[in-house]
């Protein structure tokens, strides 16, 4: 058996960068400020495959750089999806 865990977000963000940790260790930076204006609903923005089937830390922080042109470091998370 193995998981798959898949991180939602709603857009516009108004900040680029959202930090991923999985059980303690930095995954990934995502930048998520959005390509267009309108809003968006369930966009993936992080997912890991293969997990194994036992308890495991997800982490998200959103590191308050605004992106140039937004008046905000705001990032809805919308979902937390765990597939198994």
């Amino acid at each position: 058996i193995s998981t798959l865990v898949m991180v939602q977000c709603t857009g516009p963000s108004e900040t680029e960068e959202l930090s991923i940790s999985l059980d303690g260790e930095l995954h990934e930076s995502i930048d998520v400020y959005p390509d267009e204006n309108s809003r968006k609903y369930g966009d993936a923005v992080w997912h890991a495959f293969g997990l194994e089937d036992t308890c495991h830390g997800l982490r998200a922080v959103i590191l308050g750089e605004p992106y140039e042109s937004s008046q905000g470091s705001d990032v809805i998370l919308e979902n937390l999806a765990v597939f198994r």
